[in-house]
């Protein structure tokens, strides 16, 4: 199984500050104002929120941000992929400037 990794940065201590999910729960991408947005599933039929992570990016390159999480999601090969891990400033794709939320949120 693959997985998806984001922090935002508040030190990986922090409860809900860094999000481990399987890219088989991946569900949409939403490319808004300065941000992409992705949301999973929820993880189990006992568990009624899913996830949205909002990733913060340079201005303009929503797209190109999208269409590269979309092509590691698919196409990848790591078990683990860092999308956004703002605690060491490492990014999928040079325009991602932060893992702005990361959140439960009602499915």
């Amino acid at each position: 199984m693959r997985y998806a990794y984001f922090d935002s940065g508040e030190g990986s201590d922090l409860t809900g500050d860094t999000f481990c999910l399987p890219v088989s729960s991946f569900r949409s991408i939403n490319c808004a104002a300065d941000d992409v947005i992705l949301y999973f599933e929820p993880l189990s039929d006992t568990v009624a929120n899913s996830a949205k992570i909002i990733l913060t990016v340079e201005d303009g390159k929503q797209i190109a941000v999208a269409k590269a999480i979309a092509n590691a999601f698919a196409t990848g090969s790591e078990r683990l992929i860092v999308v956004a891990d703002d605690d060491t400033s490492e990014y999928l794709h040079s325009d991602i400037t932060a893992c702005e939320n990361a959140s439960a949120v009602d499915a």
